[in-house]
């Protein structure tokens, strides 16, 4: 593809996309502004950043699993809440299929500089043996239900 269909094609996304968001107005009232994203942009960790996304877009729904909406400002409570259960520079398991818990432990070892190690529900018992005796791990949160789905075979 030449430059110049490049150019015209990708004019032609903006253009559709501005239409959509005149003819959507709840769309457009969704969208980040030019202040929401510099403020992100301007953190200066990672976790800073999610914190201040957390922050900026708190009301707003940032994951629906099994037709249950998860907002940003409830993410945050239960990552600082877990944060709590957690030590500076431990190992931390966590073992369940992926799921917003997962998350929440995950960011959890982010905001305390923990380490976060995935077991996969998969594994028999003896190789989650060998993940877990070298890595001393500290807490292992596990999953209330582990649905039969998730012990299909890790990806090797």
């Amino acid at each position: 593809m030449t430059s110049w269909t490049e150019w015209l094609i990708s004019r032609q996304v903006v253009e559709r996309a501005h239409a959509l968001l005149r003819r959507e107005p709840a769309l457009a009232s969704a969208m980040s502004t030019t202040a929401d994203v510099e403020s992100i942009r301007a953190a200066t960790s990672s976790i800073r950043h999610i914190a201040t996304a957390c922050e900026r877009y708190g009301d707003r729904t940032c994951f629906v699993t099994q037709g249950r909406g998860t907002s940003y400002r409830e993410l945050w409570q239960r990552v600082q809440a877990t944060a709590h259960l957690v030590t500076r520079g431990d190992f931390i398991g966590i073992y369940g299929p992926p799921s917003v818990e997962w998350i929440v432990v995950d960011l959890a070892c982010l905001y305390t500089c923990a380490f976060s190690v995935p077991l996969h529900v998969g594994l028999p018992a003896h190789q989650l043996h060998l993940a877990i005796t070298p890595a001393t791990l500290a807490p292992i949160f596990c999953a209330d239900r582990v649905p039969p789905e998730a012990f299909a075979p890790p990806l090797v």
